[in-house]
């Protein structure tokens, strides 16, 4: 204890060593509370439709590229593998998700994302996951019904005169008759 502790004016200072030992300690239980989290969540879609998180699987594999030693060695890359049959979007999410063309849509309706990007798998996980709930809104999504206007009265004459002054143009560019 002396070694890590020192008894100074009342107080006890830790060492050098011991505030090392403690913030990676602080550190290993952050990183063990973002796993946690990876693990237990739901993600959600829309503020109504969230995906629990039995409802996809989670592959890790290899990554592909560059890597150097390392790469060989350590699983990083992550498979998400999504069913869209037995999820529990509404029918209608379901019916435009498995109608879009997206080719990462298999014939047996699963959606099948690859993340590589990052050096870790957690990273690549939250980006598998975020990039899940990105394809599932994207492809849900509803153009606005355009609205037809009538053209004002001004942006008409406006038209008539741009018609009327190339009219004058292209007859100015005739050849003379002499």
């Amino acid at each position: 204890m002396s070694a890590l502790c020192a008894y100074t004016r009342g107080t006890w200072s830790l060492s050098i060593f011991a505030k090392k030992y403690v913030y990676m300690l602080i550190r290993r239980e952050r990183r063990q509370a973002i796993r946690d989290n990876i693990n237990n969540m739901a993600v959600f879609i829309t503020h109504l439709v969230s995906i629990d998180e039995s409802e996809f699987s989670l592959t890790a594999t290899r990554s592909q590229g560059a890597g150097g030693q390392h790469v060989n060695k350590v699983a990083t890359a992550i498979y998400l593998r999504f069913d869209i049959h037995r999820s529990s979007l509404p029918d209608k999410m379901k019916a435009k998700l498995l109608n879009s063309n997206d080719t990462r849509i298999t014939s047996e309706g699963i959606l099948v994302l690859r993340a590589q990007n990052h050096r870790t798998q957690e990273q690549n996980k939250r980006d598998a996951i975020k990039r899940l709930a990105q394809v599932i809104k994207a492809s849900t999504y509803e153009k606005p019904v355009r609205k037809p206007t009538k053209p004002s009265r001004s942006s008409q004459r406006k038209r008539m005169d741009s018609k009327t002054k190339s009219g004058q143009q292209k007859q100015l560019r005739k050849k003379l008759d002499i």
